[in-house]
């Protein structure tokens, strides 16, 4: 149910920062816009109970700016630098790159079926490369 969630709030951003866009919205409009309610959504589903608090103030912060704006940003200057299959198949080596960051960095283990699944994932993304 959360994946699907997921999904169709990401296409709906998508199509919402897409209509911005035709409608002369710059990048960084799009972005500051989405990132009060990416930030809210966050909140919501790590504490649907409580309301807010000043503590989560830096929180919702980091996930407007680090996970959202900086991100789409990244992202709509790669489209204005390269075709956006180019562009696409980058993104599907992102989880690839969560997980070798968290090997790296964190000093996550990893099983077997997580190195199988870091290696379809690389293997999607050079054939759609192609």
């Amino acid at each position: 149910g959360w994946g699907l969630a997921s999904g169709l709030s990401y296409a709906a951003y998508i199509l919402v920062a897409r209509a911005a866009g035709l409608r002369g919205a710059s990048s960084v409009e799009v972005g500051l816009h989405s990132q009060p309610v990416a930030a809210a959504a966050s909140l919501l589903v790590l504490r649907p109970a409580a309301p807010p608090s000043p503590a989560d103030a830096p929180w919702m912060l980091y996930t407007g700016v680090a996970t959202t704006l900086v991100p789409y940003l990244l992202n709509a200057a790669a489209l204005r630098l390269l075709e956006a299959h180019r562009v696409s198949v980058v993104s599907l080596a992102e989880p690839a790159t969560a997980v070798v960051l968290a090997y790296a960095l964190l000093g996550e283990e990893l099983t077997p079926a997580q190195l199988a699944g870091l290696a379809l994932v690389l293997a999607a993304a050079a054939l759609a490369a192609r």
